[in-house]
């Protein structure tokens, strides 16, 4: 099976677990880690060892220019979630955001139609517990 390439985007709280997550995932291929923060992606390569494939990048725009990366992983403010997911989308990217998708109803049901009018994967994390 083809593995998946994927793209996280925040590596504070969640962002690390996600990363160590995907990278022990045998359907997932690590392609790029997006934080703004430069010593948080070097706490990140270091603590996961990761190869020097894995794009370690400031601003999550630059994944538009990354072909192999299929499905965006979204660990950032909740406030940025609507912009980077419909950015996403509009990719034909599949989208893993940690909840809330966004902090408005009418944003939220766009992206849904969105996701449906582009035939991708949209998703929201909600966790009971830590993990």
């Amino acid at each position: 099976m083809k593995q998946t390439g994927v793209a996280i985007l925040g590596a504070g709280r969640w962002g690390k677990h996600l990363v160590r997550n995907f990278l022990t995932h045998p359907d997932a291929c690590l392609v790029a880690v997006v934080d703004p923060y430069p010593e948080t992606l070097a706490a990140i390569k270091d603590k996961y060892n990761l190869a020097p494939e894995v794009h370690l990048l400031t601003d999550w725009e630059s994944i538009r220019d990354l072909p192999t990366i299929e499905a965006v992983v979204i660990a950032t403010p909740a406030v940025t979630h609507y912009t980077i997911i419909k950015d996403a989308l509009n990719q034909g990217k599949h989208v893993l955001a940690e909840k809330p998708l966004t902090l408005d109803v009418a944003e939220c049901l766009e992206l849904c139609h969105l996701a449906q009018d582009n035939h991708e994967l949209s998703l929201v994390v909600y966790r009971k517990s830590v993990m």
